[in-house]
């Protein structure tokens, strides 16, 4: 018999392993995150959805201006199927705008001022895009009539956002809305939010942790607050304008986090930290989560809420998320028992489309799934991570398969960083 083929675990502890593997089982009662704001702006009209610090917008009126401004986009020609460009400040006419981009029935694409100019003009000439949204695009939505009646109708795609690539060049992930509308759900019941949330997004909004501050609240009913540049730079002035605001949760990266709660006495109902390995447990009086996810999953693919009063051999990074399943492995895709170490394959709703014009690329990444169940999980997404479950049934990161690196919560390719000092002047050739 050949050796690739012979399982390590038992027909009897591969059934264990894969009702392990699971996530929990709940339904999604909206097909797309508009669904959910519609149900928002119905319930709440009148309730701030957005807060910056220009000031804010209720529910009604984000309604109304995204109307306008996706009709706005029909009329230049955006169609279902397009991907349109932000480029804009931190403001809450990201939130207008992503809305607007939806309704029109294109995905939307964040860029942001903090990009390098080369990193900037890839993406966009890689995109395709033809549409950039700008500050002037912004101009009298609250004053301008909705004459014409257009007939919105949202496309497959909810965004794509560009990750590190190890060929030197940044790669485009594409996420649906029905990937999306299940992250949503999942998130609201996983931190309780209701209409009295008040969320801060500290993440750039071309990062993917983002999505997670932006949706899950605003389809709550809630108040999504965006910190103005300033303030994200500095810890004590997120603590300040957590309290002056009386924010109940947020996400932000495990470094930046754990400077803020080692310094700072918070009062929220949750937070969340992720994008890189959490080792010390600093004491808290909310709900801490730690959680870990690639941008090909969605944002979340396994969370966990810490318990301060335990003592961890090692910190896990949890359970899979509702409706998701994950996988360890080993290299003939074997399920491993509890304690072994493999490579981490996710599968379900979340998964994303792929990459945008990689195709080698994506049938490369995004494979067969031998233990799919039904349609929703017959592609499973091969992370590049290496993990083992412990006997909690919780899954602990190690390291990767690959010489992938993580600063500040983002993914960085090596290789890429090779391929840019390469072309410097008098270099040959690099190595990092």
């Amino acid at each position: 018999k050949c050796i690739v083929n012979i399982n390590v675990v038992s027909d009897a502890e591969k059934n264990i392993m894969l009702e392990l593997s699971k996530g929990e089982k709940r339904k999604t009662e909206f097909s797309t995150f508009l669904r959910m704001f519609y149900k928002c702006v119905e319930q709440y009209p009148n309730n701030i959805a957005v807060v910056d610090e220009f000031g804010s917008i209720t529910y009604k009126e984000l309604d109304y201006q995204s109307n306008i401004l996706a009709s706005r986009l029909i009329k230049r020609g955006v169609k279902q199927g397009d991907f349109v460009a932000i480029n804009l400040n931190r403001t809450k006419e990201w939130v207008i705008g992503i809305i607007s981009i939806f309704k029109a029935g294109a995905a939307y694409l964040p860029i942001t001022s903090d990009y390098q100019k080369e990193r900037l003009d890839f993406i966009i000439y890689d995109s395709s895009v033809d549409t950039i949204l700008v500050e002037s695009d912004f101009e009298h939505l609250d004053s301008d009539a909705l004459v014409n009646s257009f007939s919105f109708t949202e496309g497959e795609n909810a965004y794509m956002i560009y990750t590190s690539g190890s060929t030197g060049k940044p790669k485009g992930v594409i996420i649906t809305h029905k990937s999306l509308a299940v992250f949503v759900d999942s998130c609201r019941d996983i931190y309780s939010l209701n209409s009295n949330s008040r969320v801060a997004c500290v993440s750039s909004f071309g990062f993917d942790a983002s999505v997670e501050n932006i949706f899950p609240v605003l389809a709550s009913g809630g108040q999504l607050h965006i910190l103005p540049q300033r303030v994200i730079k500095e810890p004590v002035s997120i603590v300040e304008y957590f309290e002056q605001h009386k924010i109940t949760g947020t996400l932000l990266t495990t470094r930046f986090g754990l400077e803020i709660l080692q310094h700072y006495d918070l009062s929220l109902d949750y937070m969340t930290l992720g994008g890189e390995r959490l080792e010390i447990i600093p004491p808290t009086k909310f709900k801490l989560f730690n959680m870990y996810g690639p941008t090909e999953f969605t944002v979340v693919a396994t969370y966990t809420e810490i318990d301060s009063q335990k003592e961890y051999s090692a910190i896990p990074i949890g359970r899979p998320m509702p409706n998701s399943c994950a996988y360890v492995l080993d290299d003939n895709l074997h399920l491993l028992p509890k304690g072994c170490v493999g490579e981490l394959y996710l599968a379900g709703p979340q998964i994303a489309k792929g990459y945008w014009n990689r195709p080698e690329l994506t049938s490369e990444r995004f494979i067969n799934n031998p233990f799919a169940s039904s349609d929703d999980y017959d592609v499973m997404y091969k992370t590049g991570d290496r993990v083992w479950w412990n006997e909690d049934g919780e899954l602990v990161y190690t390291d990767r398969v690959d010489r992938q690196v993580k600063l500040s919560g983002f993914r960085i390719e090596i290789g890429e960083i090779e391929a840019c000092l390469s072309q410097c002047e008098g270099v040959t050739q690099a190595v990092v």
